[in-house]
């Protein structure tokens, strides 16, 4: 699938799990230089390198590769993807670090909650499914969020991932609503992005407000198989 302009500087790609669609995204983000942030699977690597060809993205021309957390259907294609573009370090949650191999040769830069990985794009606490689960603060289009794991969109419904992915399934829900809703006190926002179901262009603080404010719902095991 042909990668999908979403707003200025920010850009879908289908990252194909498995080889399904529209199961897992990545995106490009900012205009020049963007940042690729989610890589997919190993098995995703082909198709997130046919995207950024057809977008004429050359080995030099990422200015990094964000991984949301360190989840194989998020970061399992970093390897691959780095060694593509040597130029472009790899940025991990500093809660994530220690599942890099010293010595390897990629260029990795850690990064805590609140940081600037880049120019428009600060890491945010979303109480994920892991410590390192990251949310993202876009500064473009009027404000975008991007959630990895801790909120999907499945049956067209933002929704909480099936309870089989959660460690403590109550206690994980009730710490990501906690941290929404300080996400919806705290920042500005319309637009909603996520690893895992249709992007939310317009309208995306409203909807999070209502998810909260409902308790939040949740996505059947059928959505990731086991």
């Amino acid at each position: 699938m042909s990668p999908r302009q979403l707003a200025p500087g920010v850009i879908e790609i289908d990252t194909l799990l498995g080889g399904w669609k529209e199961t897992t995204a990545g995106y490009l983000i900012g205009t020049g230089a963007p940042v690729l942030v989610e890589t997919g699977s190993q098995s995703s690597v082909p198709a997130v390198r046919a995207a950024l060809d057809e977008l004429g993205l050359g080995p030099g021309d990422l200015a990094g590769i964000a991984v949301t957390h360190i989840h194989l259907d998020h970061a399992g294609g970093v390897g691959d993807l780095a060694a593509a573009f040597p130029d472009a370090p790899v940025l991990c949650n500093d809660q994530g670090l220690y599942e890099f191999a010293a010595g390897d040769g990629r260029d990795v830069e850690p990064f805590a909650v609140g940081s600037l990985l880049a120019p428009g794009m600060r890491a945010l606490e979303v109480g994920g499914i892991c410590d390192d689960d990251t949310g993202l603060l876009l500064d473009t289009a009027g404000g975008t969020l991007l959630f990895a794991d801790a909120l999907i969109v499945w049956d067209g419904k933002l929704a909480f991932v099936p309870n089989f992915l959660l460690g403590d399934p109550e206690e994980d829900k009730r710490n990501m609503l906690t941290a929404f809703a300080r996400l919806l006190d705290e920042q500005e926002f319309d637009n909603l992005l996520f690893a895992h179901g249709d992007p939310l262009i317009g309208g995306g603080h409203a909807a999070l407000r209502a998810f909260v404010d409902s308790g939040g719902w949740t996505a059947g095991d059928e959505v990731f198989p086991h």
